[in-house]
């Protein structure tokens, strides 16, 4: 059994390469507002495509928009100058965009647990232990009379079935 605990005070998340990301908990209302994203939109929107979007690239896209729903402050990003940057959406974009172990870090520390939970909701009331147990009265009933038993000999059908009616 999955216990998770998702709190709803913002964790710091370590994304590797000295980048660790400070985000406010997922939520279905998030996944949501990023399905809503422009980008992502317009990619998985049909447009008339002969091909259907590569499903990689979509959820990247669905990534992206989510990170920069949930990032609120970060350590180890600076600009070109040198200087901190403020986790704007395009700034999390170019962070996403600037090296995949980002995106796969941001999905797995992040994304992943609240799938568990979303999983672990949707699982089966546990019924007690053995294999009839949660059964209740809902099981087939015994058989009022024995059932007759096919033929087993080498006869064809039609003449086994005329045998067993008596013709």
């Amino acid at each position: 059994m999955i216990r998770l605990k998702i709190g709803r005070e913002a964790e710091w998340h370590d994304l590797g390469h000295g980048v660790e990301v400070l985000c406010e908990p997922m939520t279905t209302a998030v996944l949501l507002s990023a399905r809503s994203d422009a980008r992502f939109a317009a990619l998985a929107a049909d447009g008339g495509r002969a091909e259907p979007p590569d499903a990689m690239l979509v959820l990247f896209e669905l990534n992206r928009a989510i990170a920069s729903r949930l990032i609120v402050d970060w350590r180890g990003v600076e600009g070109e100058d040198g200087a901190a940057v403020t986790p704007t959406p395009e700034a999390v974009a170019a962070l996403f965009d600037l090296h995949r172990s980002f995106f796969e870090a941001f999905n797995e520390k992040v994304l992943f647990a609240w799938q568990q939970v979303v999983q672990e909701k949707n699982g089966s009331s546990p019924l007690p232990s053995g294999t009839s147990a949660g059964a209740g009265g809902a099981t087939a009933r015994a058989a009022k009379e024995p059932v007759r038993r096919a033929p087993t000999s080498k006869m064809p059908r039609k003449a086994a079935k005329a045998r067993l009616s008596g013709r």
